[in-house]
């Protein structure tokens, strides 16, 4: 398999290569997680690239921490951070993402039309891959003022089962 970039390889074959040009190692595994699965991804890629990190000069966690969530062991991320940046001598990022704007705000919208099928279907004045690509892209469903719930269906009345 050839690598993305000239800067990459492929992890099986890290051991007989050297880290000569890599100044970092960046990686993407969480969505909307508390730390133990960044602790569970850390103890991997210590487990495959421990030999090289030393030599490195930063290591990005990537994004998806729910770091302003209440109740994320934030004190569990700062020992990590801490102990990474002792350990092999690198600077340690996080790209928080969401979880620095989450509930910063509102997207307010115009109903333009109804259709119906089995079920009223409401055409917007907003699009959901410019203004929230989130509901697209990872299970995640927006807050919706007046609306039920997933497995509700509005009635005369309102929402209900």
């Amino acid at each position: 398999m050839r690598p993305a970039r000239a800067s990459a390889f492929p992890a099986p074959a890290s051991p007989a290569r050297t880290s000569a040009g890599i100044s970092g190692l960046h990686f993407h595994t969480l969505c909307e997680q508390d730390f133990p699965p960044l602790a569970r991804t850390l103890a991997a890629v210590e487990e495959k690239f421990g030999e090289f990190l030393s030599r490195m000069e930063w290591l990005n966690l990537g994004g998806g921490h729910h770091i302003t969530r209440p109740g994320y062991q934030v004190d569990d991320l700062v020992e990590a951070i801490r102990r990474l940046k002792s350990r092999y001598g690198v600077e340690v990022y996080l790209e928080p993402g969401e979880a620095v704007a989450i509930r910063s705000g509102v997207l307010v919208a115009e109903v333009l039309d109804v259709t119906y099928t089995d079920r009223p279907q409401a055409i917007l004045d907003v699009s959901a891959t410019c203004h929230m690509p989130d509901t697209l892209e990872m299970p995640y469903r927006p807050e919706i003022h007046g609306a039920g719930l997933p497995e509700e269906t509005p009635t005369a009345t309102g929402w209900g089962a």
